[in-house]
């Protein structure tokens, strides 16, 4: 391993290890969450369809409302 210059034995010191652990730890979760709700919007809408004219892709599934009605619900794949 090389010497350290001493501007990064400085840098060294400033950083607190905790701290950024903490913010590596919330960026993590983070992550994991939009993971999670991607997995979950797979599930609720499993299939697509493409409208030609529009050039636009939309994914769409089904569902039951609060009534107890089937609903299609669907989204412009981005």
């Amino acid at each position: 391993m090389k010497d350290l210059t001493p501007h990064e034995k400085r840098l060294l010191n400033e950083i607190d290890p905790r701290s950024y652990l903490v913010k590596l730890g919330d960026k993590f979760a983070t992550i994991v969450k939009s993971i999670n709700d991607l997995e979950e919007a797979i599930k609720i809408m499993p299939h697509q369809f493409i409208n030609h004219k529009e050039n636009k892709t939309y994914k769409f599934g089904f569902q039951v409302s609060v009534d107890g009605k089937p609903q299609i619900i669907y989204e412009e794949v981005v």
